[in-house]
């Protein structure tokens, strides 16, 4: 009697992996910080992006749809608003 061995090779596009990924942590970050804030920090923005604060100031601010508030010295973004003008932003940022 002669054995046979199957074998069965998966590929996996890494890129997708990672793109999967990065969407699902940043949906379910989302959604947790919604519950809990009103407005973003621009730490909290540093953060959620992964941009230092001088690329927001040099990338984001400019636009003038960035829906920020300065209050004191303090800049500080309305929680819905920000997200929906983040999804708009990066899907409109030139791909260098």
């Amino acid at each position: 009697m002669i054995k046979s061995e199957s074998k069965i090779t998966i590929q996996m596009d890494k890129e997708i992996i990672d793109q999967i990924v990065k969407d699902e942590v940043k949906n379910r970050l989302e959604q947790q910080f919604e519950l809990h804030k009103f407005f973003y920090t621009m730490k909290d923005l540093r953060f959620m992006t992964g941009l230092s604060e001088a690329s927001i100031y040099k990338y984001m601010f400019p636009d003038p749809r960035l829906p920020k508030r300065k209050i004191g010295n303090k800049w500080l973004f309305k929680v819905n608003e920000m997200n929906d003008f983040l999804n708009i932003w990066i899907d409109q940022f030139p791909n260098d």
